[in-house]
C-alpha cells in the first residue's frame, strides 16, 4: 500500500508537496491527474473567495493507497460531501463509515483509504474558521451547527440532503477541461454552503441582516 503524508490549505500551497508524493502531474496549478500506475482519474482544486476553496475529486484506483492528512498553521473546516462509500481511519483505530457527509476541523489529523476498485467521486469545501463562525453568529439559534463544527472528536458525520446531492451529481456529466466548469464548481459550492447553513437553522429566527451580510462576503 502506497502510504501519502499530506496537509491542506485554502490556497492551492498543498497541491506540489501532494502531487510529488503521489507522482502525480499538475495542469494549470487546479488539476491533478491520477497516475496510470495507481489509477485513472483526477482532483480538481480552486479558490472561491476570500476564505473559501473546494476540491472535487473524480477517480477509481487500481491500487490501495493511505491518505495521511496532517495538520496545518491555518484553522478552517473541512466539509466533504462523499456520495461514494469510503473508508476512514481515525489516528486511533481504524473504522468502516458510509456516512455521505463528514465535518472535519482541519487542527485534527486523519487518515483516509479510498476503495479500490470503485468510483470515488465527492466534493470538499474549505471554509475559514473564522468566516464560518462569522455566518454563524448571525443566527440566533446557532447552538446546533456549532456542536457540528466544533465536535470533540474534530468529526462529525451525517448525510448529504437531496437537494446538495443532486448538484454533486450533476458534476458527472461536466468536463473539468471545459471553460465553463470552474464557474459551474464555484456557483454549487455557494448552493452547497447555504444549503448546509439554512438545514441547521429557523428562517423565523434569523437577525435582521444575515442574508445581506452573507451576499456581501460573496
Amino acid at each position: 500500500m502506497k502510504k501519502i503524508a499530506h496537509f491542506y490549505s485554502l490556497s492551492p500551497q498543498w497541491q506540489q508537496g501532494f502531487a510529488e508524493e503521489m507522482g502525480a502531474e499538475i495542469i494549470d496549478n487546479k488539476i491533478i491527474i491520477i497516475p496510470e500506475i495507481l489509477g485513472t482519474g483526477y482532483i480538481y482544486f480552486t479558490e472561491v473567495t476570500r476564505g473559501i476553496s473546494i476540491l472535487f475529486k473524480d477517480y477509481t484506483l487500481r491500487s490501495p493507497i493511505r491518505l495521511n492528512k496532517l495538520i496545518s498553521k491555518e484553522e478552517f473546516y473541512i466539509l466533504h460531501y462523499n456520495p461514494s462509500e469510503v473508508h476512514v481511519a481515525n489516528y486511533e483505530k481504524d473504522n468502516i463509515i458510509n456516512s455521505d457527509f463528514s465535518i472535519f476541523n482541519n487542527q485534527v489529523e486523519n487518515l483516509y483509504e479510498p476503495t479500490v476498485n470503485e468510483r470515488i467521486f465527492g466534493f470538499i469545501l474549505f471554509i475559514d474558521k473564522k468566516i464560518m463562525q462569522e455566518f454563524v453568529g448571525k443566527m440566533l439559534n446557532h447552538g446546533s451547527i456549532n456542536k457540528k463544527l466544533n465536535n470533540s472528536d474534530g468529526c462529525y458525520y451525517s448525510c448529504i440532503d437531496s437537494n446538495s446531492l443532486m448538484l454533486i451529481l450533476s458534476l458527472k456529466k461536466k468536463s473539468i477541461f471545459n471553460a465553463s466548469f470552474d464557474y459551474y464548481l464555484k456557483g454549487i459550492s455557494y448552493k452547497l454552503l447555504a444549503n448546509f447553513l439554512s438545514s441547521n437553522i429557523d428562517f423565523t429566527s434569523l437577525k435582521d441582516g444575515f442574508y445581506n451580510d452573507f451576499n456581501s462576503n460573496f
